[in-house]
């Protein structure tokens, strides 16, 4: 471009830049907060601390077994915090994961079971 300074088509260049800069950096932040939410949203907690009114979150956990069961959705994971008896019962309706490594989760029933799993077919 005859007659324009070094100077000005820089910033020219940068004028045609800059659109594209700020949609990467949205973008990127889009995926990382969505990444974030997703990934809260997979997990449900139970512990000893914990209250069935909760969302069975880490920071909210919920009590019993059964809570955190009904709080799960299909496919992800369930975990136990720490060790304590979680309920007379549980009943599994969905498929899901429930772990308690390096604790000890019980249920605790007198008679009958204590866990039952009604699967849809």
């Amino acid at each position: 471009m005859p007659g324009i300074s070094t100077n000005q088509k820089e910033q020219f260049k940068m004028k045609k830049l800059r659109p594209i800069f700020r949609l990467s950096f949205v973008c990127t932040c889009l995926l990382m907060f969505a990444s974030t939410a997703r990934a809260q949203g997979i997990i449900r907690f139970v512990a000893s601390y914990g209250n069935d009114d909760n969302p069975c979150t880490r920071t909210a956990p919920c009590r019993s077994l059964q809570a955190g069961v009904i709080a799960t959705p299909v496919g992800p994971e369930l975990q136990v915090i720490d060790s304590a008896g979680y309920g007379p019962n549980v009943t599994i309706t969905k498929s899901i994961t429930i772990s308690a490594e390096g604790v000890q989760a019980t249920i605790a029933k007198v008679s009958g079971a204590g866990i039952m799993m009604v699967l849809p077919i």
